[in-house]
């Protein structure tokens, strides 16, 4: 997952995109973290 939040960060075209994906992946390994490790 975090893997996945890296590749989304990475894949980006401009400022605002790269942002948005790298939000969406601390997004991913919020919930990641949130399910299986609480």
């Amino acid at each position: 997952m975090v893997d996945g939040a890296v590749g989304k960060a990475l894949n980006f075209n401009g400022e605002d995109e790269y942002l948005e994906h790298a939000w969406d992946g601390l997004l991913d390994v919020d919930l990641y973290t949130t399910v299986h490790f609480e």
